[in-house]
Parts: structure tokens; sequence; C-alpha cells
């Protein structure tokens, strides 16, 4: 039953349905069963998910908590049951408190079953807390998950791809926090945030990510920061990015033209215009997408006396 589940797992088809059918009947009461049944539900929350059927996504949800729940009753529930359980409660929750409350617990217990090296009982733990608007608690706990896949890394180069995932999830939650800090004007918030930024940016580059992205991120953190010598490291980090690219991205090389221009350096920041209205519309002749924010920042530095961009 199990060889068919996996089977039906690797080609979602009508098919697959059928062979799901085939193998209910094998369904019994103790622990061993029921884990079978979870499989076959899980086979059939990925068929759900596939045709975007909600309610039907809801019904699934609540039959594997109460699967995994009796499981958990049984005291044999392994680490990935555990947080499998906290992930579809976080689901469900809808921002109640008293279940993300018991969604806390069931992470801390995969969390406790794993020791503490599965990054992704971290990322369930970082949810819950992001729901709860505790920002400490998300970066702790993504900072552990980004930490433990860095070393899979460091084990398994094969493993690499996995850790840029990572790290690009948690650039996410923190410019999300640092964006909602700057709507609702809390600069405190802002500051500690933007500073979680430049710390984890940094430590990107050490680990030899020196992507023009992750330069341009790092440059407008710090941009943002405005510490003595940020503004200049960012034009540096800029410039870098622009010299690595082949085609730069114009909003790259715009925003070096507003950086010098902000550090006095007019003629330098003429130049990086000019270049950006060349490489917008090179990316505009190729058809590809242009940042509507890049042209209007550019027209608006066109209107500086100080900078003639000319025609």
């Amino acid at each position: 039953a199990l060889e068919l589940v996996s089977e039906a797992v690797s080609f979602y088809t009508g098919q697959a349905e059928q062979c799901l059918e085939q193998i209910r009947v094998t369904c019994v009461s103790d622990v061993d069963a029921l884990r079978l049944r979870i499989a076959i539900r899980e086979v059939e929350f990925d068929l759900a998910a596939q045709k975007q059927d909600a309610s039907r996504l809801e019904e699934l949800s609540s039959a594997l908590i109460a699967d995994l729940e009796v499981i958990v009753l049984h005291d044999s529930a392994t680490a990935a049951e555990w947080r499998r359980l906290a992930e579809l409660t976080v689901e469900l929750s809808e921002g109640d408190a008293l279940r993300l409350e018991r969604a806390m617990i069931m992470a801390d217990r995969a969390i406790a079953l794993s020791h503490g090296k599965d990054p992704r009982d971290f990322a369930v733990l970082s949810r819950i807390n992001e729901l709860r608007r505790n920002d400490a608690a998300v970066v702790e706990a993504m900072s552990a998950a980004v930490d433990l896949q860095r070393r899979a890394a460091e084990e398994n180069s094969q493993a690499r791809r996995p850790a840029r995932d990572y790290d690009e999830q948690m650039y996410t939650l923190l410019a999300s926090m640092c964006n909602r800090a700057a709507h609702e004007n809390d600069q405190v918030r802002f500051r500690t945030h933007i500073e979680e930024v430049v710390r984890f940016l940094e430590g990107c580059v050490e680990a030899n990510d020196a992507s023009p992205r992750t330069f341009y991120r790092l440059a407008f953190a710090l941009s943002q920061r405005e510490q003595a010598g940020d503004m200049q490291r960012a034009v540096e980090l800029l410039k870098s990015a622009v010299e690595q690219s082949w085609i730069p991205e114009p909003r790259i090389v715009a925003y070096l033209g507003y950086l010098q221009a902000g550090t006095g350096d007019h003629g330098a920041a003429q130049e990086s215009f000019r270049q950006a209205y060349t490489w917008l519309r090179l990316y505009a002749a190729l058809g590809q997408e242009v940042d509507e924010g890049v042209v209007r920042r550019l027209d608006s530095a066109r209107s500086r006396p100080a900078l003639n961009l000319g025609p």
C-alpha cells in the first residue's frame, strides 16, 4: 500500500486518485495504519492544492490534524509529525491566540525531538511568531534556520541552493518588518530592524554571496541606516554591482547616481543617470519589463539644475 502511495505521489493524475481509493480499505485503528492514512491524505492534500480547491484543503487539514493528534495521544509522534501538526494548526488558526499558542508548543516539541538540527522546525516557529507579531522571536528563529542550512551547505556542496533559498526568506522577512515599522512611523523599531538587515546582508557577503542583488540590497540598507561612512560604502558596493554585471539593472545604476548626488559627487551622478537611461532603453528594446519607479526617479533627477542630463 505504501508503494502505491509513493507511485501516486509521483504523477498526480486521476489514476493516482483511483490508486488511493484501492488502498483506503487497508486503514484500521493502530498507529501504523494511521500513518498510512495520513500518507494518503497528504497525497490528496497535494492534489487539492494543485486544483486550488480551498474547501477540500480545509477539510483535509482538519482530518490530518485529527489523525496526527491521535498519534500524539499514543505518545508515538516523530519530530516531522509534530512539525506538520504545528503547520496545519497555524494554517487554520486565523490569528487566534490560543491556537497559535498550541502551535508554538508543537513546534517546540518538534525542535526537541530533532535536537534542534532541522531548519524546517525553526521556519515553522518563525511563522508562528510572525503571526503573534513577536519580531525578536521571528528573527531568532529564522537566524537559527539559516545557520543550520549554511552548515548543511558546508557539509554538502549540493545543498548550496537551499541555503540561498533560506537567505532569500530571511531577507524578505527582515525587510517586511522594516517596512511595517516605517509604515507605522515607529523609528525605534525601524532602526533596530534596519541594523538587523545590514548585519544579515554583511553575513551573506562574507559567506561569498557577492551577487549584484545582494550588493544592491546592502547598499540600500546602509543608506537607510545613515551611520558615519555608510553612504560612501553604499556607493562602493553599487559600483561593484554595476562592474560585475554584463547588463546592469537600471535601478542599480540609477540608485548609484542618487547616492553619488547625495554625497556631492554630481559629475559621477550625472554619468550614472545617463548610463541608467541607456540601460532602460536597452531593456525596453529587448522587451524586458521596465521599472516605472526608476523612470520617475530619473525624470526627477533630470529636473535638477545641478544634474543636466541632456536629451
